[in-house]
């Protein structure tokens, strides 16, 4: 395949090389609407700048500012920094600010929703991290094990004597059904292995309020323990418990996700479930960097979750009758 140069796109466009250069670095005076004709002839013709001289630009594209989408984005920004590459942030429900200007590659965080026909409509690389585990067309996803997650935490409890076991997740009005069910298949397989398959139990609750009245529902039934996935509203959660007269972790084990501001310094200290946000970026980092200097689209890349045992985990009460 012919390597697309300037002068390529010059011609195509009827003006100079200078002019092109202008408007694919946002150096000089160019008018929005050349601009905008250059960069789109650019993309189209596969234009790639592989002088040693370019500094490469990659957009990260990102739904929302949650705690892991955070993590993910720092990470992102700390390694780029020493890559020298320059990074955009562009808002995802601001996508078409991707056609402002040229760029290397794309990362997308945790908003797979952008992926289909992406090529078409972008014709650049783009790496996915945190698309709950779905195979997705000609993009490389990386993203953590959710099975695995929810493997270790099980086999934790399980361990403990526990087999009254209630997995708790939040639920956002616009959370996918793959977002709500990712893990799930585990925890019931698991279960199932155990002989425990009859009393363990999953719900995904949108308000805190409703995930309050749940968990105090099945303490009243027997349940010792929770997997609370994803749950910003866990102080109020451990407040609940023990307002039904339960201590932690005497009475009820609770494993839930780190949150490196408080998961530490709670009452008692919490068992979590951490992801590895240094391995899932730098793997999404080196696989775009391989996508644009040869092309090599790998298929999906799975991050192994650590768990932190802390205080809120221990040995069953068998007295705990409900």
């Amino acid at each position: 395949m012919k390597k697309i140069q300037l002068k390529d796109l010059a011609d195509k466009l009827g003006i100079s090389v200078s002019q092109v250069s202008r408007a694919l670095n946002q150096r000089g005076s160019v008018a929005p609407e050349i601009r905008s004709r250059v960069v789109e002839l650019a993309r189209k013709m596969n234009y790639r700048n592989f002088s040693w001289r370019h500094t490469r630009k990659i957009a990260i594209i990102i739904e929302r500012f949650a705690d892991f989408d955070n993590n993910i984005l720092n990470e992102t920004l700390r390694i780029c920094k020493k890559l020298s590459w320059q990074i955009v942030v562009i808002p995802r429900q601001n996508i078409e600010l991707l056609n402002d200007q040229l760029y290397d590659g794309a990362i997308v965080i945790s908003c797979a929703e952008v992926a289909p026909g992406w090529h078409e409509k972008y014709n650049m690389p783009l790496v996915v991290i945190n698309n709950f585990g779905s195979a997705l067309d000609r993009i490389c996803s990386v993203f953590p094990d959710a099975d695995g997650e929810v493997r270790i935490a099980m086999e934790h409890l399980i361990a403990l004597g526990h087999t009254r076991i209630a997995r708790i997740r939040g639920g956002a009005p616009d959370a996918s059904e793959q977002n709500l069910q990712r893990g799930l298949g585990e925890f019931y397989r698991i279960a199932e292995a155990c002989g425990i398959r009859d009393t363990v139990f999953n719900a995904c609750y949108a308000g805190n309020e409703e995930k309050i009245a749940a968990v105090c529902e099945l303490i009243a039934k027997g349940f010792t323990a929770f997997l609370v996935v994803m749950d910003d509203d866990i102080p109020s959660l451990l407040d609940a418990i023990r307002k039904c007269g339960k201590r932690i972790p005497e009475d009820i084990s609770v494993i839930t996700y780190e949150s490196h501001s408080i998961s530490a310094f709670q009452d008692p200290p919490l068992t979590t479930l951490e992801y590895d946000y240094k391995r899932l970026t730098a793997l999404a980092l080196q696989q775009l960097g391989n996508e644009m200097d040869n092309g090599e689209v790998a298929s999906q890349i799975v991050v192994p979750v650590r768990i932190n045992i802390r205080s809120s985990t221990g040995p069953c009460n068998r007295c705990v009758t409900g």
